[in-house]
């Protein structure tokens, strides 16, 4: 449902056409639709403006709409977009309701930039009936026979709160392993990263190791982007003999340097310029793979100590 019948009706509402939603509907459709005023709430960073039906609502709480009634609601519901960016159907639930209907539960959600500027979003819910005996007539279309609307709410904000920027700073190609693995339970962690400012420039950089031994040291530029330093400051960018689960920063000789732990192996920050594996005069001597640690001063003599975690 999701990728066919999903699909079509999420391209529609991005194209605003009445029409192509039309195309999805029975020609027996039936549908229900919200009447009334809408709710709207607003705090000093965003307002929302909400419509909702309740399972005990009384025929004078909707309409009745045809196919172009419900096309037009649809396309309706997202006038406040200037810009419409994205849009999507998931199926929240589905059940059997006939021996050919099936009654489900969608939400449907979009967001852009709005009118009056600045983002907006679209949320609502909806339950749907449809008629169809495989995915050929899912493909098909015409096999939604019935449609209520249940809930719907429009946000919207001066400004974005947070934007994402992966790919601006060039942290969209960090060959790191998902958690998740096929055909068993993970219960453990595939890679780890840690934030601290290795030259203390007042930006902070990142410390990257993964399971198979990989380990990288992704320095800012600035502010603005990142890039990978790991052999410019002498680190190894292969861990070997190991795994490598753990990455963490600690300052181990107050130096204002924050000193960083990869694995096993602990290097010491040399004033911000490189790195220098002193593992085997620091005193750490791990049995195990190391899986993790809390930095903190435990006895309050002015020196951090770890808690390690296997």
């Amino acid at each position: 449902m999701e990728h066919k019948f999903g699909k079509s009706l999420a391209s529609a509402l991005k194209r605003r056409d009445q029409d192509e939603i039309q195309t999805l509907l029975a020609d027996t459709f039936s549908g229900e639709i919200p009447v009334g005023e809408r709710v709207d709430d607003a705090t000093n960073w965003w307002q929302e403006s909400a419509q909702t039906v309740a399972d005990e609502s009384t025929a004078a709480d909707r309409n009745v709409a045809d196919q172009e009634a419900l096309a037009d609601y649809l396309v309706a519901q997202l006038d406040g977009f200037a810009d419409i960016e994205s849009t999507r159907l998931r199926v929240l639930s589905i059940q059997p309701a006939a021996a050919d209907r099936w009654k489900l539960r969608l939400l449907i959600t979009a967001r852009g930039a709005a009118t009056v500027g600045g983002p907006i979003s679209y949320e609502s819910t909806h339950d749907v009936v449809c008629r169809f005996t495989n995915d050929e007539e899912i493909e098909s279309g015409r096999i939604v026979v019935r449609w209520r609307v249940l809930q719907t709410a429009t946000r919207q904000a001066p400004a974005k709160f947070m934007e994402e920027v992966t790919e601006q700073v060039g942290l969209n190609d960090l060959r790191l392993e998902d958690n998740w693995q096929p055909g068993y339970q993970v219960r453990q962690y595939r890679f780890q990263m840690a934030a601290d400012d290795f030259n203390r420039d007042g930006f902070p950089d990142l410390a990257v190791c993964c399971i198979e031994g990989r380990q990288d040291l992704l320095l800012s530029d600035g502010g603005n982007s990142f890039h990978n330093a790991t052999l410019e400051v002498g680190l190894p960018p292969i861990h070997s003999g190991h795994n490598t689960y753990l990455a963490t920063w600690l300052d181990f000789d107050n130096d204002g340097f924050s000193d960083l732990l990869l694995g096993n192996r602990l290097f010491h920050n040399m004033a911000g310029r490189r790195f220098e594996d002193i593992t085997s005069t620091s005193g750490l001597n791990f049995d195990e793979n190391v899986m993790g640690c809390v930095v903190a001063d435990y006895d309050t003599d002015g020196l951090l100590d770890l808690y390690v975690l296997y």
